[in-house]
């Protein structure tokens, strides 16, 4: 036996005899300390943009569940737009899927890699790519997004997938067509330019076809509304439903869902809520 691991030894039994258990818990904790030290140490951010604040809320709601994950390392994100959210998220492998992001892919950091390709490519050509934490925040439609958190929950089977934009702020926000949106809102004389599609279609279909998923909407005024999907029953692997399914939320309309606010099958909450109810079933996938 090794010098090394006489000296674990002795020192584990220390903390038992100081701490009892607690020195186990003790002990894991410094452990975790210093490699979070060493990841600070190592994390640069791939872009130039000012430091993380207050509004990056995605960033924001990735960290904190990142944090409480133990040895969680891997992150994807499907859809980088400039890469704001993308530069703040601290996990040490960051990969990125956007045919065409609005950042230089040159000089990346280390852990750091972009695909300039679309979702569907990028799952496709990478089927045994492995994640602990995935947002997507792509082409903000119900079919492209339900496809790519059904690829995500295969490559991320163990932690949680953060969806933007479920919760749309008005009828015409609602509306799949960027373009199409942005023109009926400006025929209705509406100020601004929020645009969130049919991704809400999601969230129903998860409430209706997926009872081994669960979800949060965190829907609180914290940031952008965003919904939490994790698998719950770990028994069974997620499959997509058939195309006759799908159908049936085409023609479902912003207005008839959201006529007496964020209904029930969104279970929205505020963030914090939102987050322990996320870890209370993945925090101890990751505590190994």
């Amino acid at each position: 036996m090794t010098r090394k691991y006489v000296n674990e030894i002795q020192n584990a039994a220390s903390l038992f005899r100081e701490f009892g258990v607690r020195g186990g818990l003790k002990r894991r904790a410094a452990v975790r300390e210093k490699v979070e030290r060493k990841r600070r140490e190592d994390y640069r951010r791939p872009l130039s943009f000012a430091p993380e604040s207050e509004q990056n809320w995605s960033a924001r709601r990735i960290n904190t569940l990142y944090q409480a994950m133990d040895f969680a390392q891997a992150y994807l994100e499907v859809g980088l737009f400039t890469g704001m959210t993308f530069q703040d998220v601290q996990l040490p492998t960051r990969v990125g899927v956007d045919p065409a992001p609005k950042f230089s892919l040159a000089d990346l950091p280390k852990g750091v890699s972009v695909h300039a390709v679309t979702s569907d490519e990028y799952f496709a050509a990478n089927p045994d790519a492995n994640f602990d934490l995935v947002f997507l925040d792509g082409l903000h439609t119900f079919r492209q997004t339900y496809t790519d958190l059904i690829n995500a929950l295969c490559t991320c089977p163990d932690g949680p997938i953060l969806i933007d934009d479920t919760v749309p702020s008005d009828e015409v926000s609602a509306i799949p067509d960027q373009e199409e949106s942005r023109r009926e809102r400006s025929r209705r004389g509406w100020s601004g330019s929020p645009w969130h599609g049919d991704v809400f279609k999601v969230i129903l279909c998860v409430h209706d076809a997926h009872p081994e998923l669960s979800v949060r909407t965190i829907d609180d005024g914290s940031g952008n509304p965003q919904s939490v999907v994790w698998r719950s029953d770990m028994d069974v692997l997620p499959q997509a439903v058939g195309e006759s399914v799908l159908a049936q939320y085409d023609d479902v309309q912003f207005s008839e869902v959201f006529k007496d606010g964020t209904p029930l099958a969104f279970a929205a909450c505020d963030e914090a809520a939102a987050i322990a109810a996320v870890l209370l079933d993945v925090a101890p996938r990751f505590a190994r």
